[in-house]
C-alpha cells in the first residue's frame, strides 16, 4: 500500500450486474477489503460518530454489493468530515475491512489516521469497531451500530494496541431466552452417545452412505427458527495474558473480552485451563473464529489451523471461568515438493466451517502436487482435497470422552468431471460453503509469482462436479471470507423481476 494513500484500486470497485431478486442470497465470498468510492444501493446505511483521535465529525456510509458466488461481493466505505472546512480525503490509515460475520451481522474495524497507531502511545482508540446489521424483516432497513471502545487494560500485554481481528467473532442470541441468572430457560434433550475415536476409525471407507453427524441435538439445533427471535448479540475476543501466574491462579493464561449489545459494556473473563491439556509447544496463533451459536448455547471456536481448535460457551455467565475444550486437527498432508509457495499461512491450504442446515462441523485439507517424475519440479501437476466431520461435540463442553475428526471424502482434481482447466495451477485459500453442503471454492493462479488470470472456481466435493469458473480481481492483496449476511438483504423487486 502506498504509504500516503490507499491501494489505487481501492477506488475502483469492479462492476456488477443487477441480480434478480427471486433466486436464493444464502450465501456470497466476500471481499474483506473496503473500496473507498461512494456509492449508494438499498444496502447503504449512515452512521455520524465522534473519533477521539482528534474530535473530528465523522460521517460514514458502508454499502454491500452482492454476485453469485464465485463470483467476489465486496463492500464501499465513504467518509467525510462535515465540519472540516478542509476536505480531507483520507481519515484511515487503511481500508476498513470486515472480519467476523454472523447471520444478519458484519463487524467491520477502522484505524484512524494517517500513519501506523504506535503500540507504545498512551492511546489505544485508535480503532474503531462498528457493527453492520441487516433487517430481520424485509419491511426493515439495514443499521450501523457503533461499538464502544475496548478498554486498554484488557489488552493482552505492554506495547500492543488492539486484539488481532483473528481473534474476535460475533454471535447472536434470544434475550428472552437467554438470562444471566437463567442461561437455558428452554428443556434440553439428553447428550447423544459420544464415539471414541477407535469408533469413529473403525467405521467402513464408503461415506456418502453415511450421514454426517450433527453436533447439535435436534431440539437445540431447531432453535431459533425465525431470526426475528434473536435480538442481542456479543462480540467475543480470545487473549492470551503473557504475565499470567499460573502457580497461584485457578484458571489458565486465556481470558474472553466480551462486548453485549444489551449492556453495551466490555467485560473481561477469565478462562477455564483447557481440557485436554494443550501439547507443551503450543502456541496461541489463531487465524479464524467460527461460530455454533444459537438461542440457548454460543459456542464459539478460535481456530490454529495448523494444530487445532479451542472451543468455549460465551454464553455460559454462570460459571466464574469460561470453559476451555480443546479439539486437535488433522496433521498436514501437503507432499514435500518444491514448489514455490508459502507452507506457514493456514488459509492458503485449510478451512472450517459449521454448516448450519446440517449442523455439522467440517474441516478442508488441500495439498498441490508436483509430477514424481521431474525432480525439484516448482510446477504444481494436480491438487487434492480432503474432508473430515467433527464429532462428539453434541449438547455442550462439560462433556466426558474425546472429540475426534473423522475422514469424509478425498479428492482428487484428475477425479473432477468437467474439470478442464490444467492440472498447472496454483490452487489455493480453500473456503467450504456453510450454505450449500459440500461446495468448495478455490482460487487459482497461473503462477505463484503473479495475479493474472486468477480465478476462483467452485467444486462439487461430494459428487466430484466442477461447477463454476469467475475471474478473480487481484489488484489488491486482498482476502476473501464466506458470508450469510446477503440472505437478509435481498435486492428490491423490480417490474423487471416480477
Amino acid at each position: 500500500m502506498p504509504h500516503e494513500g490507499y491501494y489505487e484500486a481501492s477506488l475502483r470497485p469492479p462492476a456488477l450486474d443487477d441480480a434478480p431478486a427471486a433466486k436464493d442470497w444464502g450465501e456470497v465470498l466476500l471481499d474483506r477489503v473496503a473500496y473507498m468510492v461512494d456509492k449508494k444501493n438499498h444496502t447503504s446505511v449512515n452512521l455520524q460518530f465522534k473519533r477521539d483521535l482528534d474530535g473530528k465529525e465523522v460521517d460514514l456510509w458502508v454499502t454491500l454489493c452482492f454476485a453469485w458466488p464465485p463470483r467476489l461481493s465486496y463492500f464501499c466505505c465513504h467518509a467525510s468530515c462535515p465540519n472540516d472546512k478542509e476536505e480531507d480525503t483520507r481519515l484511515f490509515f487503511r481500508e476498513p475491512f470486515v472480519f467476523a460475520t454472523e447471520g444478519n451481522l458484519a463487524v467491520i474495524t477502522l484505524c484512524h489516521g494517517r500513519s501506523r497507531p504506535s503500540a507504545f502511545g498512551s492511546k489505544k482508540n485508535n480503532y474503531e469497531y462498528l457493527v453492520y446489521q441487516a433487517p430481520s424483516s424485509p419491511a426493515g432497513k439495514p443499521e450501523l451500530i457503533w461499538v464502544p471502545h475496548i478498554p486498554a487494560s484488557m489488552l493482552p500485554s505492554t506495547g500492543v494496541d488492539c486484539i488481532p481481528s483473528s481473534s474476535i467473532g460475533v454471535v447472536r442470541y434470544n434475550s428472552n431466552i437467554f438470562t444471566h441468572a437463567h442461561p437455558h430457560k428452554i428443556p434440553l434433550a439428553p447428550p447423544a452417545p459420544i464415539l471414541s475415536p477407535a469408533v469413529a476409525l473403525a467405521r467402513p471407507k464408503s461415506f456418502p452412505s453415511t450421514p454426517p453427524t450433527s453436533v447439535l441435538s435436534p431440539s437445540v439445533a431447531a432453535l431459533p427458527k425465525e431470526d426475528e427471535d434473536f435480538d442481542a448479540h456479543r462480540i467475543v475476543a480470545l487473549a492470551y495474558d503473557y504475565f499470567h501466574d499460573s502457580g497461584n491462579s485457578p484458571h489458565g493464561p486465556y481470558y474472553l473480552c466480551i462486548y453485549d449489545s444489551k449492556t453495551q459494556v466490555w467485560t473481561r473473563k477469565p478462562a477455564a485451563i483447557p481440557q485436554p491439556l494443550l501439547p507443551f509447544d503450543y502456541i496461541c496463533d489463531i487465524d479464524m473464529v467460527i461460530t455454533i451459536g444459537g438461542s440457548s448455547r454460543g459456542i464459539m471456536g478460535w481456530v490454529d489451523l495448523w494444530n487445532g481448535i479451542l472451543f468455549s460457551d460465551v454464553l455460559a455467565d454462570h460459571t466464574p471461568c469460561s470453559p476451555l475444550r480443546y479439539v486437535s486437527l488433522p496433521k498436514p498432508r501437503q507432499p514435500q515438493n518444491c514448489l514455490p509457495i508459502p507452507l506457514d499461512i493456514g488459509c492458503r491450504f485449510r478451512d472450517i466451517v459449521f454448516v448450519k442446515d446440517s449442523g455439522i462441523i467440517r474441516f478442508v485439507d488441500l495439498q498441490i502436487h508436483t509430477d514424481p517424475n521431474i525432480p525439484y519440479s516448482e510446477t504444481p501437476s494436480g491438487w487434492t482435497v480432503v474432508t473430515w466431520i467433527l464429532e462428539g461435540l453434541n449438547e455442550g463442553l462439560e462433556i466426558q470422552g474425546g472429540l475426534s475428526f473423522r475422514q469424509e471424502h478425498e479428492l482428487r482434481s484428475s477425479d473432477i468431471s468437467n474439470y478442464n482447466l490444467p492440472q498447472s495451477l496454483f490452487v489455493t485459500n480453500p473456503i467450504l460453503s456453510a450454505h450449500e453442503d459440500g461446495f468448495l471454492y478455490l482460487r487459482t493462479n497461473v503462477s505463484s509469482r503473479t495475479s493474472s488470470n486468477s480465478r476462483v472456481i467452485t467444486v462439487d466435493i461430494k459428487h466430484g462436479k466442477l461447477l463454476d469458473v469467475q475471474d478473480f480481481d487481484m489488484q489488491r492483496p486482498n482476502t476473501y471470507m464466506r458470508t450469510a449476511i446477503s440472505s437478509h438483504l435481498m435486492p428490491p423487486v423490480s417490474k423487471e423481476n416480477l
